[in-house]
């Protein structure tokens, strides 16, 4: 077994253990049916799965997002959190065992250079070079992501991504999965699309005339602050269960 070290966070998890990578992830939402997932072993149940949550930003719990919205990792012996830039952790798994191929990789790519609601500042970040170190990223991300044994997915919304990795390979809306909102997303990787659905009416807003307008999920949570950026990016409950239940 190699014994390089370990970096700051990391920990060995038990060889039966399936490792996932969540990428981006600073919520740890899309992976949650993951660490939630347990099997009966000898009497007893068991984790099935070990989740590294990987994100840039340090990881501690904003006063604004509340509990079921937080995956604590003092509250699961089976998952770590790091904080990393993606292309470092690239970098150290290049040196390590194959003891770290992960079972799947999920990654939350940020989408502030890239989704369409951004498009009048692309020209500008363009010429500044901010597309540039955002679309690194990304490479970083998939070339990780093509790491993984099963599957890997990458989601991110309607937008430009596909300038640099082709036609998504599925697009979904939160309320298709239970969700009562609309957020067009789009996923790519290899993975399962025939996710299990649970259609719900979406909820509008509207205009004094009594119009619908378009996604109250949108226009409660619009704004540049960093408390309506986090909730914005959250995986919708409903979708990462059935993309759980397509994707083991």
């Amino acid at each position: 077994m190699d014994r390089r070290r370990l970096p700051m966070g990391w920990s060995r998890p038990p060889s039966s253990k399936k490792v996932i990578l969540s990428l981006c992830d600073f919520t740890g939402q899309w992976p949650r049916p993951y660490i939630e997932a347990q099997k009966e072993m000898n009497g007893q149940l068991v984790d099935i799965y070990h989740v590294f949550l990987i994100d840039i930003k340090p990881r501690q719990k904003p006063d604004y997002l509340p509990d079921h919205l937080w995956i604590d990792e003092n509250d699961h012996d089976n998952v770590t959190s790091i904080t990393a830039d993606v292309r470092d952790i690239e970098g150290w798994l290049d040196t390590m065992s194959s003891e770290w191929t992960p079972h799947a990789v999920l990654c939350a790519l940020p989408c502030t250079d890239f989704a369409s609601s951004g498009a009048r500042w692309f020209k500008q970040k363009d010429e500044a070079g901010v597309t540039d170190k955002s679309v690194d990223l990304l490479r970083a991300c998939i070339r990780i992501a093509e790491r993984s044994k099963t599957w890997w997915a990458l989601e991110n919304p309607v937008g430009r991504l596909p300038q640099w990795i082709g036609k998504p390979k599925m697009y979904f809306q939160p309320c298709d999965y239970g969700d009562a909102y609309t957020k067009k997303t789009a996923l790519w990787g290899d993975f399962n699309t025939d996710l299990p659905k649970k259609p719900v009416k979406p909820i509008y807003y509207k205009t004094k005339d009594g119009k619908k307008r378009g996604s109250h999920h949108w226009y409660t949570m619009g704004g540049k602050s960093q408390k309506t950026k986090t909730l914005r990016s959250i995986t919708p409950t409903g979708f990462s269960s059935s993309f759980f239940k397509a994707n083991p």
